[in-house]
């Protein structure tokens, strides 16, 4: 509920052209208990605000700016979301007790109870707002059967709860929930942050460490492609940005590639540099396509001359690298690979095929 009589009582009085002296002569008061009313410093009592609200034409509840919020299940839910996105989280921590109170068995409602006051615990390392987002937490458990949300899972619940363990010092039990919801290695990188920092687990810590750069090449790969691929079909300055985004990747895996030994990166540079040159040419610049689709032409022609599955990465134990499961969908070479590419896109831009071919035939990377 808010009450906003201050505002109401300056908007009606300047809506009827009135002074703070007319209006205060009106109602019998000094001009200075007028001021303060509208200043929010002092409120009138009800006989005045009766007064002047039949004095306005209007009813007490619109001189006071009174807002019956929803008390809807879809209106508490929509207010606790909202100011959770607007980080008011003195306001929301009130409005999620209320909430929980007007319907203790909604899933829905103690989940984003507890998801504001997560938000809260973490950014202001509030200990207090932890504990009561874990109670909320641990009770939308109890109600997960009514989740509709595909978007909210235990696996999520259960992250919300590691986090809400770190935030409380019990880094342990934080720990041991991270790895009971490290789903497909979604925890690997806070596992490894979070073992770092406790005594005598650095290997563990490197362990998963290594695991989320070895996960967060492939996704880097799949991001820069598909904005690659939306700024197909759209507009010169979309194909300026997915270019700059993919030399941001190409510098990354440049820097993280172990220098001196071949690796598996080339291939996927030499098709990151492939789609420079198609962004390039749909831009109409001319030499840096022809330019991109070199440096392209270079990395192909150096992994095929001696290809591996090796990564050889730096930061990345030779064990690890072993191990690491690589998919690889860029064809059997690095040159098939780029000439897929120029095919896939021979409609749009016939020029680059004519200017790979004639690289071929010149067999130079210069």
């Amino acid at each position: 509920m808010r009450v906003l009589l201050a505002e109401q009582i300056r908007q009606f009085r300047r809506d009827r052209h009135l002074t703070q002296e007319q209006l205060a002569e009106v109602l019998g008061v000094a001009v200075g208990t007028v001021s303060k009313w509208e200043s929010g410093n002092s409120a009138p009592d009800l006989a005045l605000v009766m007064e002047m609200a039949d004095f306005f034409g209007t009813s007490v509840d619109v001189l006071l700016g009174y807002r019956q919020q929803s008390a809807s299940l879809t209106g508490t839910i929509d207010r606790l979301r909202a100011m959770r996105n607007a980080k008011q989280y003195v306001e929301g921590r009130r409005e999620a007790e209320k909430a929980v109170k007007r319907f203790p068995n909604s899933f829905d409602v103690f989940y984003q109870s507890a998801a504001l006051l997560e938000m809260a615990a973490l950014e202001g390392q509030d200990r207090q707002a932890a504990r009561r987002a874990e109670q909320l937490y641990l009770r939308a458990l109890e109600l997960m059967d009514q989740n509709k949300d595909p978007k909210i899972s235990r696996t999520g619940i259960g992250n919300g709860l590691a986090n809400l363990a770190l935030v409380l010092g019990e880094s342990r039990r934080g720990v041991e929930l991270l790895k009971q919801n490290n789903v497909e290695g979604v925890n690997n990188a806070v596992l490894g942050q979070t073992l770092a920092r406790m005594p005598g687990h650095r290997q563990e810590a490197l362990e998963y460490l290594e695991k989320a750069l070895l996960n967060l090449l492939p996704q880097l790969f799949s991001v820069c492609i598909g904005y690659l691929n939306t700024a197909d079909a759209g507009s010169g300055a979309d194909a300026a940005d997915a270019r700059s985004l993919a030399l941001l990747v190409i510098r990354f895996c440049q820097e993280l590639r172990q220098p001196g030994s071949r690796s598996l990166l080339d291939k996927y540079l030499a098709a990151l540099w492939c789609c420079c040159a198609l962004m390039s040419e749909k831009q109409m610049l001319t030499d840096q396509a022809a330019s991109d689709l070199k440096q392209a032409r270079r990395l192909a022609r150096q992994y095929d001359a001696d290809p591996g599955r090796e990564l050889n990465l730096r930061l990345i134990r030779t064990d690890s690298l072993r191990d690491a499961a690589v998919f690889d969908d860029f064809g059997s070479t690095a040159c098939s690979g780029v000439e897929q590419l120029l095919k896939e896109n021979a409609g749009d831009s016939p020029r680059l095929s004519t200017l790979w071919e004639a690289m071929k035939d010149e067999g130079t990377d210069h």
